[in-house]
Parts: structure tokens; C-alpha cells; sequence
């Protein structure tokens, strides 16, 4: 049987012929728009919902050089020259990875929700809480990069997925503090199920 006898033996068969378009409808809609979409703009290619390294994300956003590369510390960086904060957020953290001040209590409270912890040092009144806290005021980005564990199911290194942009909600205590966040964006259902998993 060739293709085209196959497509036409397909079309003939109207009820298989309307679930697989059911099927593919289902299937658009969780695969979101086929064009990216940047969130920090065009000249700035971080694809929403995509996977990055880390060093991926900071050469995208222009952040030091091959020869001198950033320091990120605590899994935050601070990029002036675009007034964005960016947050690596690793979600299943191991004693064997993470210090006991880097253990930080972040997770997804719903597809555009996320719960997150500053650093253990971070006061309500430091100049970097100030910059969370007023961060609707001051037109600031927070780019937030999530991975559900460190490593991967074959031992790599996992990458980052950028979840999008977020603003400022609430938050509670200090040193650290809690904050919740909105993404800009909610962010696609599988992810929010692996985030919500990942600490259960």
C-alpha cells in the first residue's frame, strides 16, 4: 500500500479521522505558539520556556566574557546594564549539592505563581531586598530559570528552563525572605506539574 492509498484509507475512516484531529488540537494547544516568544525583548534571545545552562542565559543577556566570565553566587545575578535580576532555581536541592544556608524553600504555587527564598543574608532592608520589594515601582526585571534538580536521570548537568518574567506579590519574614511572585506568563501545565512534584 502506498501513502497515498494510506492517507485516502485514513480520510474514509471518519472516526479515527476525528479523533486524531481532536488529538492534534490538544496537542497545539499544550505546545503553545510555534513562533518564541522573548520576553526580554528581541535583541535579547532568551526564548520563553526554553532550556538554557546557565552560562547560555548569561551570555544571552551580554553578562561578562569567555575570557571573564560572572561570578554567580547563591544562584542570583544582578545585570545592571538591563536593570534584570535572574534567579537560578533549583528545586529538588540535596544535602550533597546545597549548604544548609542555600537550602532555600522555592517552589510553584500554581501555573503562575512561584514561592522563593532570597539568600539567608538578604534582609528586608538590605539595598538588594529594597530592589526586590520595589521592584514593580522601579521597572526592574526578574528573569526567572528553573531546573527540578541539579543533575539529569543520566548524571549531566540539567539545564534551566526560562519560565519568564515575574512581579512582585507579597512576602513574609527576612533573612531570608519569602516572596511570592507572578509570572508574567503562566507558566505550561508539564512544567508546573515537575515544579509542584519536585518538592512534594
Amino acid at each position: 500500500m502506498s501513502l497515498d492509498d494510506g492517507l485516502e484509507a485514513l480520510w474514509k475512516a471518519a472516526a479515527i479521522r476525528s479523533e486524531l484531529t481532536e488529538l492534534l488540537s490538544i496537542l497545539a494547544i499544550e505546545a503553545g505558539p510555534t513562533s518564541a516568544h522573548y520576553p526580554l525583548g528581541d535583541d535579547v534571545p532568551l526564548a520563553l520556556h526554553a532550556s538554557y545552562s546557565r552560562d547560555e542565559v548569561l551570555a544571552a543577556l551580554d553578562d561578562g566574557t569567555p575570557e571573564l566570565p560572572p561570578v554567580v553566587r547563591e544562584g542570583t545575578r544582578w545585570i545592571d546594564g538591563i536593570q534584570t535580576d535572574v534567579f537560578f532555581i533549583t528545586l529538588n536541592k540535596s544535602e550533597k549539592d546545597f549548604s544548609p544556608s542555600t537550602m532555600y524553600n522555592d517552589y510553584a504555587v500554581s501555573r503562575d505563581l512561584f514561592h522563593w527564598e532570597t539568600q539567608s543574608t538578604t534582609s528586608v532592608q538590605s539595598k538588594t531586598g529594597q530592589r526586590y520589594l520595589s521592584q514593580r515601582e522601579n521597572g526592574i526585571n526578574v528573569a526567572m530559570c528553573v531546573r527540578s534538580s541539579k543533575k539529569n536521570s543520566n548524571g549531566q548537568t540539567a539545564p534551566y528552563t526560562f519560565i519568564g518574567l515575574a512581579d512582585y506579590v507579597t512576602h513574609t519574614g527576612d533573612r531570608p525572605i519569602a516572596i511570592t511572585w507572578k509570572l508574567r506568563q503562566p507558566m505550561r501545565a508539564a512544567d508546573f506539574v515537575n515544579y509542584r512534584a519536585a518538592i512534594a
